[in-house]
């Protein structure tokens, strides 16, 4: 069995391990913060208006206007973005234990190696098209005044603001 071939088993072998590991997960009884009774999301709780914490933003927060559809939806999704997340970063971990293993080799053979890299890179990539993924299924679900919060968070996570100077 090839490394690549080896990857990809360990892969799918961990997507089903962990994927098992949250099963029942995807209804509301399941979510910690509802089971104490703690209400509302961890991080739907209320923040105050934009306008008055300092920042450029007069509109509300957009998880402070979720419905309680809306906010099953996003924690559905959320579920579903750690499990996807989880099984990569583990692949990804492995792959780069291996690749360091590989580097200690007396003699460590360069095509092996670029293989390697290949493989983690190629998984960074998978990671992040999960992310951005899991961005636009989030939008899709929000209404036209709440994706305007929305927006101007993802716009400012990149620090877009701050490399062309702000306002």
């Amino acid at each position: 069995m090839n490394i690549k071939s080896e990857c990809l088993a360990i892969f799918i072998l961990a997507s089903f391990v962990l994927g098992g590991a949250w099963a029942g997960q995807d209804s509301k009884e399941g979510h910690p913060a509802q089971a104490a009774g703690a209400g509302a999301h961890p991080s739907m709780k209320e923040k105050p208006p934009h306008a008055h914490s300092g920042s450029k933003h007069f509109t509300p927060h957009w998880s402070s206007t979720l419905t309680e559809d809306q906010k099953l939806k996003v924690d559905q999704m959320h579920i579903g973005l750690s499990r996807a997340e989880t099984v990569y970063k583990t692949g990804r971990l492995f792959e780069l234990a291996k690749l360091n293993a590989l580097i200690t080799e007396d003699n460590p053979n360069q095509r092996e190696i670029e293989e390697m890299i290949a493989i983690i890179a190629d998984m960074e990539r998978a990671l992040l098209n999960v992310r951005y993924q899991h961005l636009a299924e989030m939008r899709a679900i929000l209404t036209r005044e709440q994706r305007i919060s929305y927006d101007m968070a993802v716009l400012g996570r990149g620090g877009v603001d701050k490399a062309v100077g702000g306002h």
